[in-house]
């Protein structure tokens, strides 16, 4: 039987028979009534599907103590709870979720941000700079170079 019962423990044999006990019906538990609302502190707010404060969808990050909101070229460090940026010239790439060196297309790295460099230059990765590219004699077209023993008529 799945009841809750009383259970009444006789009287000690030197102290005089009591009244007679009525016996007891038995007790159906009821669950605890829990809020629809809660307040939380902070900047949290109360999710009634898991029955806690959690933070909202705009600052999703908890630091321990209040909810934050990461904006790039920052990302969020798990282990340490704060907003970092990348060290070393490299950008967060929110695909791997890791931070990486510019990609070949966009070497420059400015701003925490990975740029192109404009027309006409060249990326120096020991610089982070992009240089004007020289004059390259080699690429020109050349004028040909004649070389006769007889001079040219009408000349």
């Amino acid at each position: 039987m799945n009841t809750c019962q009383l259970k009444v423990n006789p009287c000690p044999s030197s102290s005089a028979p009591s009244a007679p006990v009525a016996p007891v019906s038995p007790v159906t538990p009821t669950a605890p009534v829990t809020p629809s609302v809660q307040t939380c502190t902070s900047n949290f707010v109360w999710d009634s599907n898991v029955q806690k404060c959690v933070c909202p969808a705009s600052l999703p990050f908890n630091d321990g103590t209040k909810c934050v909101q990461c904006n790039l070229p920052q990302y969020w460090d798990h282990d340490l709870k704060q907003c970092l940026y990348c060290q070393g010239n490299k950008y967060f790439n929110t695909i791997s979720r890791t931070c990486e060196p510019c990609p070949a297309d966009k070497p420059l790295f400015r701003n925490y941000a990975c740029e192109a460099c404009p027309p006409s230059t060249t990326y120096d990765a020991v610089s982070n700079t992009c240089q004007e590219d020289a004059f390259d004699p080699t690429a020109t077209s050349k004028v040909p170079v004649y070389s006769t023993t007889t001079t040219p008529t009408g000349y």
